[in-house]
């Protein structure tokens, strides 16, 4: 199918790279074959942060084998040599899943053959030793892609001289489906993750990249995903760094341990798609994997399955290895936005979309507080989340709002408290530790202009770390104020600084602006320095200290002080210990 291509070749001994007048690169990789990419120019015109360079870009490459037939929920096996030319110069498939309607996520074709990485390289020729950004997408672990435009790598290696990896991974059911044995232990998801990075590791040296300078960074799920390959041994020897945003290996909603109701839901799964009067695990998942693909992306929708505590890849409960010191010791930079929990606040409070300042009474916030009694199995949790969130000052105020307390409570123990648990358990394995809080509004969101009250949400910094207000190309040529652009390039900087020398603070400038830039201390105890990534970047001291200290220490003894003492011997433990 290339035989139409009209090559010119020069051949470089060193790289064995052979170049078209037509903006082909053909990269040699050994054993595998050879991959077609393009040499693509970067260019951004606007004063004063002009840029005109090339970058070479190979999308779509495999990196397994394609996950159907008795591979399909089952670990993946990697790509054996196509013994060929591979056509590098477009994206491939998505794995499946249910596309919700945000309006700046593409749907490009779904299809079980997914598992591919795309590569954005400063230069391919001369030996080149670039230092490697493995980009890990988020989603909940039920959707998402590396083909989203959000994460194009072209402004990131134009920049800040980088190499730049997005990967796919199986996602909801066909990455994570288990059933509580052998037949099907699940995280098949993560299993892909570490087969593309040890592609990545084993072929980076070809596309400019060095081997010994890969830094995993993800967001979301994507972040657990870099906290569950932080305590995957054999991920160990496949990079050196870590930055973990907005989740951890210790989220809440980053994994389970309820294998019997995983399992359950397996059994539903099959009896919706006809998988009747299964005997046992293993009869049930040779039917499933004769069920159309699609089929079952339309009942995992209703059914979603995600990372379970497996013993396997997940060797056991995060808290427990963290708290234990069982992950890799190395750098890691972390961090999350000011108002996470507005994603959770959009469903829960949809009714109050429209609305520039939502309105939650205190009926409807005791009715969200039982939850917390549910959850952790005394009434006391319910009551220790209260005494620490409501403002006492007002709460004789029967119209007072306790809207942003909601918002608070969801930011604190689904992302900047799970977060800090992680950062203070590398501090005791004598790691280097840098944090942040996000709490800039970017102009244009990932999200639809609903809910009209969004502060800086989740996913708002994911644009600013991958310069999209640099890549008029692809969004429109819209406008962004001089201010975003600066910041946007400052947490380039900070990022790929890391990634270079595990310091933010050295590595490289990128704006061509001569000036000094701000110092980002380290994370350290008892000073627990931030740098809050805004206008003028300025530290801040503890950020939400007390409140972490109750998710991450105080819960936690409540429960386990309920049944051992009296309700009056809870209290006063919660209150003086």
């Amino acid at each position: 199918m290339y035989c139409v291509r009209v090559l010119i070749v020069i051949f470089s001994y060193f790289c064995k790279v052979h170049v078209t007048a037509a903006e082909d690169v053909l990269l040699e990789l050994g054993e595998l074959g050879s991959v077609l990419g393009r040499r693509e120019l970067f260019e951004y015109t606007l004063d004063p942060y002009q840029l005109s360079r090339e970058v070479y870009v190979f999308r779509g490459i495999p990196f397994a084998e394609v996950p159907t037939g008795q591979l399909r929920f089952a670990k993946p096996k990697p790509k054996q040599p196509w013994g060929g030319v591979w056509n590098g110069t477009h994206y491939r498939n998505m794995c499946h899943q249910f596309i919700p309607s945000f309006s700046r996520l593409d749907a490009p074709p779904q299809d079980e053959d997914c598992l591919h990485l795309n590569i954005w390289s400063r230069d391919i020729y001369n030996g080149s030793q670039y230092p490697v950004m493995l980009w890990i997408h988020g989603g909940a672990f039920i959707l998402g892609s590396a083909l989203n435009r959000l994460y194009e790598g072209d402004t990131l290696a134009a920049y800040n001289d980088v190499v730049v990896v997005t990967i796919n991974y199986r996602v909801n059911g066909f990455g994570f489906l288990a059933t509580g044995d052998n037949a099907s232990p699940g995280n098949y998801g993560l299993w892909d993750q570490q087969l593309a990075m040890r592609w990545v590791h084993d072929h980076i040296s070809k596309f400019g990249g060095d081997p010994n300078r890969i830094t995993i960074f993800g967001q979301s799920a994507g972040g657990a995903s870099v906290g569950f390959q932080l305590m995957a041994q054999d991920s160990w020897p496949l990079y050196q760094r870590a930055i973990l945003m907005s989740g951890s290996m210790t989220v809440p909603w980053g994994s389970t341990s309820d294998i019997e109701r995983v399992r359950e839901k397996a059994f539903e799964i099959g009896e919706e798609v006809g998988c009747i009067n299964m005997v046992d695990s293993v009869q049930l998942l040779d039917c499933l994997r004769n069920v159309d693909a699609k089929e079952l992306t339309r009942v995992f929708l209703t059914t979603p399955f995600g990372p379970v505590i497996d013993n396997d890849f997940i060797p056991g409960d995060p808290k427990k290895l963290l708290q234990q010191g069982m992950f890799k010791n190395c750098s890691i930079m972390l961090g999350t936005t000011k108002d996470e929990g507005d994603l959770r606040g959009a469903f829960t409070f949809a009714d109050k979309s429209l609305e520039q300042d939502p309105y939650c009474g205190k009926l409807r916030f005791d009715r969200i507080l039982s939850e917390y009694a549910e959850l952790y199995g005394t009434e006391f949790a319910a009551k220790a989340v209260e005494f620490e969130y409501v403002d006492w000052a007002h709460a004789d105020n029967k119209s007072a709002n306790y809207f942003r307390n909601f918002i608070d409570i969801e930011t604190d123990e689904n992302f900047l408290c799970p977060i800090d648990e992680t950062a203070r358990a590398f501090l005791r394995k004598g790691a280097t530790v840098f944090r942040w809080m996000f709490s800039y509004i970017p102009t244009y969101s990932v999200y639809p202009p609903i809910p009209k009250w969004k502060g800086s949400s989740h996913a708002d910094d994911i644009e600013l770390v991958f310069g999209n207000a640099f890549q008029d190309q692809y969004y429109n040529r819209r406008e962004y104020p001089d201010k975003e652009r600066v910041l946007s390039l400052d947490m380039q900087r900070y990022y790929t600084n890391f990634a270079k020398t595990g310091n933010p603070n050295e590595g490289g400038d990128n704006d061509g602006v001569e000036g000094n830039e701000s110092y980002w201390h380290e994370y350290t105890l008892p000073e627990m320095t931030f740098k809050e990534l805004n206008e003028g970047l300025p530290d801040i001291k503890a950020y939400r200290a007390s409140f972490c200290r109750l998710w991450n220490h105080q819960l936690p003894k409540l429960v386990t002080f309920t049944g051992i003492y009296s309700s009056f011997t809870i209290v006063c433990k919660y209150f003086f210990a």
